[in-house]
C-alpha cells in the first residue's frame, strides 16, 4: 500500500512532488528539533525547578555501590532514569505550550480599544500675509 502510493506520488507532476518534499522536510525537522530539546532538557542537570509554592533545589546524585550489580543491571538502571527524565520533559514542554497557547489566547481575545484624540495647538499654524491674487490660465 504504501510502495503504491509512493508510486504515485513518483508519477505526479513537479508541483505535488515539490509540495511532498517541503512538507515532509518541514515535519522532520520539527521532529528532530523537539527530541533535541526533550534530550538536552533531560540530560543537562536543573539548578532549580519551580512547581507552584515548591521549590526543588539541584538533584542530588545518589551513589550506590556497585560490587553486585552487573553491566546489564547498570544499563537497565540508566535507562530508566533518562526514560523518567525524558517523559519528564515532555510533560514539562506540553506545560510550557499550554501556558504559552492560554496566554496567546487571552492576548488574542482581549477587548481591544483604540482612543484617537486631536493634538492641541500651541502655536498659530504658519499664515502667510499678502498673498498675489492669481489669474486663471486657460489650458489648450
Amino acid at each position: 500500500m504504501v510502495s503504491e502510493y509512493i508510486k504515485k506520488i513518483r508519477s505526479s507532476d513537479e508541483h505535488t512532488k515539490r509540495r511532498w518534499v517541503i512538507v515532509s522536510s518541514g515535519v522532520v525537522m520539527i521532529i528532530i528539533v523537539v527530541v533535541w530539546i526533550i534530550y538536552i532538557s533531560a540530560t543537562l542537570p536543573r539548578t532549580s525547578m519551580n512547581q507552584g509554592d515548591q521549590v526543588f533545589e539541584k538533584q542530588e546524585i545518589v551513589t550506590e555501590t556497585t560490587k553486585n550489580t552487573s553491566i546489564i543491571g547498570s544499563m537497565v538502571k540508566g535507562i530508566k532514569i533518562t526514560t523518567n527524565n525524558i517523559f519528564a520533559s515532555i510533560f514539562s514542554v506540553g506545560n510550557t505550550f499550554k501556558n504559552g497557547l492560554t496566554h496567546t489566547l487571552q492576548y488574542a481575545t482581549k477587548k481591544k480599544e483604540v482612543i484617537i484624540q486631536k493634538e492641541e495647538i500651541k502655536e498659530i499654524p504658519f499664515q502667510p500675509n499678502d498673498i498675489e491674487p492669481l489669474e486663471p490660465t486657460l489650458l489648450p
